[in-house]
Protein backbone atom coordinates (compact mmCIF):
# COMPACT_ATOMS: atom_id res chain seq x y z
CA UNK A 1 0.00 0.00 0.00
CA UNK A 2 1.12 3.44 -0.55
CA UNK A 3 2.52 5.26 2.08
CA UNK A 4 0.94 8.99 1.21
CA UNK A 5 -2.56 6.84 0.28
CA UNK A 6 -2.83 5.04 3.80
CA UNK A 7 -1.55 8.44 5.50
CA UNK A 8 -4.76 9.94 3.56
CA UNK A 9 -7.10 7.35 4.84
CA UNK A 10 -5.93 7.72 8.59
CA UNK A 11 -6.35 11.33 7.94
CA UNK A 12 -10.01 10.98 6.04
CA UNK A 13 -12.01 10.86 9.75
CA UNK A 14 -10.50 13.39 11.39
CA UNK A 15 -10.95 15.77 8.27
CA UNK A 16 -14.24 14.67 8.23
CA UNK A 17 -14.84 15.48 11.24
CA UNK A 18 -14.29 18.90 11.56
CA UNK A 19 -16.91 19.10 8.53
CA UNK A 20 -19.67 17.68 10.65
CA UNK A 21 -21.84 20.97 10.49
CA UNK A 22 -22.68 21.49 13.74
CA UNK A 23 -20.63 23.63 16.30
CA UNK A 24 -17.92 21.99 18.65
CA UNK A 25 -18.19 22.29 22.77
CA UNK A 26 -15.11 24.67 22.40
CA UNK A 27 -16.94 26.65 19.93
CA UNK A 28 -20.43 26.70 21.87
CA UNK A 29 -18.53 27.40 25.14
CA UNK A 30 -16.66 30.42 23.02
CA UNK A 31 -20.32 31.67 21.81
CA UNK A 32 -21.87 30.87 24.96
CA UNK A 33 -19.37 33.22 27.28
CA UNK A 34 -19.60 36.03 24.02
CA UNK A 35 -23.35 35.91 24.96
CA UNK A 36 -23.30 36.18 28.65
CA UNK A 37 -20.76 39.20 28.00
CA UNK A 38 -23.31 40.63 25.40
CA UNK A 39 -26.32 39.87 28.49
CA UNK A 40 -23.88 41.32 31.48
CA UNK A 41 -23.90 44.30 29.67
CA UNK A 42 -27.29 44.97 29.27
CA UNK A 43 -27.72 44.04 33.53
CA UNK A 44 -24.06 45.83 34.27
CA UNK A 45 -26.02 49.10 35.14
CA UNK A 46 -28.09 47.18 38.10
CA UNK A 47 -26.26 43.76 39.16
CA UNK A 48 -23.41 44.08 41.56
CA UNK A 49 -21.22 41.02 39.73
CA UNK A 50 -20.69 40.48 36.32
CA UNK A 51 -22.30 37.79 34.64
CA UNK A 52 -20.11 34.50 33.44
CA UNK A 53 -20.49 31.27 32.02
CA UNK A 54 -18.06 28.82 34.50
CA UNK A 55 -18.57 25.44 32.65
CA UNK A 56 -20.38 24.27 29.85
CA UNK A 57 -21.01 21.16 28.40
CA UNK A 58 -22.53 20.02 24.77
CA UNK A 59 -25.26 17.38 24.99
CA UNK A 60 -26.22 17.20 21.34
CA UNK A 61 -27.54 19.38 18.38
CA UNK A 62 -30.27 18.96 15.97
CA UNK A 63 -29.75 21.34 12.78
CA UNK A 64 -32.90 23.53 12.47
CA UNK A 65 -32.19 25.79 9.53
CA UNK A 66 -29.23 26.62 6.80
CA UNK A 67 -26.88 27.26 9.44
CA UNK A 68 -28.68 27.19 12.24
CA UNK A 69 -28.31 23.99 15.19
CA UNK A 70 -30.45 23.77 18.31
CA UNK A 71 -28.50 22.59 21.04
CA UNK A 72 -29.32 20.70 24.38
CA UNK A 73 -26.24 22.86 26.71
CA UNK A 74 -25.52 22.56 30.89
CA UNK A 75 -24.21 25.73 31.88
CA UNK A 76 -22.96 26.49 35.23
CA UNK A 77 -23.20 30.23 35.16
CA UNK A 78 -22.05 33.08 38.57
CA UNK A 79 -22.71 36.70 38.85
CA UNK A 80 -25.29 39.27 38.41
CA UNK A 81 -27.85 38.60 40.60
CA UNK A 82 -27.17 35.05 41.51
CA UNK A 83 -25.66 34.68 45.09
CA UNK A 84 -23.93 31.29 44.24
CA UNK A 85 -23.09 29.79 40.95
CA UNK A 86 -26.22 27.74 39.39
CA UNK A 87 -26.24 25.11 36.66
CA UNK A 88 -29.03 24.53 34.42
CA UNK A 89 -29.60 22.15 31.40
CA UNK A 90 -31.45 23.84 28.22
CA UNK A 91 -31.98 23.99 24.72
CA UNK A 92 -29.51 26.98 22.58
CA UNK A 93 -29.50 28.51 18.95
CA UNK A 94 -26.30 28.52 17.57
CA UNK A 95 -25.79 30.32 14.13
CA UNK A 96 -22.75 29.87 11.75
CA UNK A 97 -21.25 33.15 10.89
CA UNK A 98 -17.69 34.67 9.19
CA UNK A 99 -16.39 35.02 12.28
CA UNK A 100 -17.48 31.43 14.28
CA UNK A 101 -20.89 30.49 15.94
CA UNK A 102 -22.95 33.09 17.72
CA UNK A 103 -25.46 31.69 20.68
CA UNK A 104 -29.21 33.43 20.88
CA UNK A 105 -31.78 31.86 22.93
Amino acid sequence: MNKRFAFGMMMAPLLLAGCSGEPSESEIRTSVSAFMVELGKVIAKRAPQPLVATDVAKHGCTLQQGATYVCDITVTASGGYMPAPQTRTAPMRFTKVDGGWVASE
